[in-house]
């Protein structure tokens, strides 16, 4: 009696998840689909050809289906990712581009977390629009509560907001639900910002979890940049100025007027990393 009334049960939930799943299909192309998964491997090469060839792949699939908010949204995820490493500028055409993709896919797939998600911090980096990304990455969370890359990007929209300790959370979280990711490296680098500048701080730690980061992305500009800011705070001046070169080799015209204009971190946050940074010999 008690396995006929469990199959009972589960049986019809089965059956409304799957209408469900068929009625949220991101589009009905599957042309565009295949397209939007093969740009998606290619973004997780990390590579600046292989972001060229992802954004290659989305267009096609765009224009196959105009209202494919998923493809949009990693559309602009890829140029947000291309402007981190400075393949070319925040208010480059692409980068431009890339903002109007995120807002139309926020339009069109409200009810989808991925696409959410990818939209909602892509939004708050390129466009500086901190309140639709944390909109748009708190709807995701509500319709996704275990995913670790929309907790992953939450926390870095509660960096730049200076919400640090909700942004643990999500980063600790993040990295307990997928160890594995492949965004893990970002999740790291996020959880040591938050380490370091949340009340109380935690340098060590947070030098502890970008030195991971850096073991599987060594040359990622972001990491390099909160590994100096840990070792300023940790009073290791000497180390600190000593990895000063190769950050600004990821970045040759870096000072601190051009992080000033250049970031979306909150005002309060911006002052803080700045005094860190210039400690560390960046030049102004």
């Amino acid at each position: 009696r008690i396995t006929e009334s469990v199959v009972g049960a589960i049986e019809p939930s089965l059956q409304r998840a799957e209408i469900a799943r068929a009625s949220a299909k991101p589009t009905e192309s599957l042309d565009a689909y295949d397209l939007y998964l093969r740009a998606l491997q290619q973004f997780y090469l990390f590579t600046k050809s292989s972001n060229q060839e992802a954004r290659r792949l989305l267009r096609q699939a765009i224009a196959m289906d105009p209202r494919f908010g998923l493809a949009k949204a990693l559309a602009a995820y890829c140029v947000l990712f291309a402007v981190d490493q400075k393949w070319f500028e925040r208010d480059s055409p692409e980068g431009i581009e890339a903002i109007a993709l995120a807002r139309s896919a926020l339009a069109d797939s409200p009810d989808d977390p991925s696409a959410l998600r990818l939209a909602g911090l892509a939004v708050a980096y390129l466009a500086y629009d901190l309140d639709a990304g944390r909109a748009a990455l708190d709807r995701a969370m509500t319709l996704n509560a275990n995913s670790a890359q929309i907790l992953g990007s939450s926390g870095w929209v509660r960096n730049y907001l200076g919400d640090f300790a909700v942004a643990r959370d999500h980063f600790t979280t993040a990295m307990r639900l997928s160890p594995l990711d492949p965004e893990l490296y970002v999740f790291q680098t996020g959880l040591a910002m938050a380490l370091l500048y949340g009340e109380p701080a935690y340098p060590e730690r947070a030098l502890d979890f970008v030195q991971k980061a850096l073991v599987a992305r060594p040359n990622w500009r972001s990491s390099l940049g909160v590994r100096i800011q840990c070792l300023v705070r940790l009073g290791r001046l000497d180390e600190a100025r000593e990895r000063t070169p190769q950050y600004l080799a990821t970045y040759p015209d870096f000072t601190l007027s051009v992080f000033r204009r250049r970031v979306p971190f909150s005002a309060q946050v911006a002052d803080t990393i700045i005094g860190l940074l210039r400690q560390a010999g960046i030049p102004e």
